[in-house]
């Protein structure tokens, strides 16, 4: 037969980093790199923008500019005038956007309140 222990085991000690048997890797969690970045770090630090990527920043940009021109609009009749003209260039949100605007002028409209926009247009 065997000792029993005569007391609690002591705890057990945490392993340096990199030590055999961790699993944490050498130089703690700076040293983790995802896949491939040791390919990206000996390439150049300027990365070529594919075509299709600069085409979508450029629709991207024309849509902001569009959804401006819509909240630019003082009224109902200016939004249904820059659709008519460029309802071919919206998006769904140029779209959704119109849409919003337009029923809260007329919501104004029909109450006979003015929003701050009309009011604003009254002074010039």
């Amino acid at each position: 037969m065997g000792q029993a222990p005569a007391g609690p085991r002591p705890p057990a000690q945490p392993r340096p980093l990199g030590a055999a048997g961790s699993q944490r890797p050498a130089g703690g969690l700076a040293a983790v790199k995802e896949p491939g970045a040791a390919r990206r770090a000996s390439t150049s630090t300027r990365r070529e923008v594919p075509e299709a990527t600069r085409s979508s920043r450029d629709e991207r940009l024309k849509h902001i500019g569009l959804n401006k021109d819509i909240l630019a609009c003082q009224s109902a009749e200016e939004i249904l005038e820059l659709c008519d003209q460029r309802l071919d260039e919206f998006n769904q949100i140029n779209v959704v956007t119109a849409f919003h605007r337009i029923a809260k002028y007329e919501k104004a409209r029909s109450e006979g309140e003015t929003t701050e926009s009309q009011r604003g247009a009254e002074f010039q």
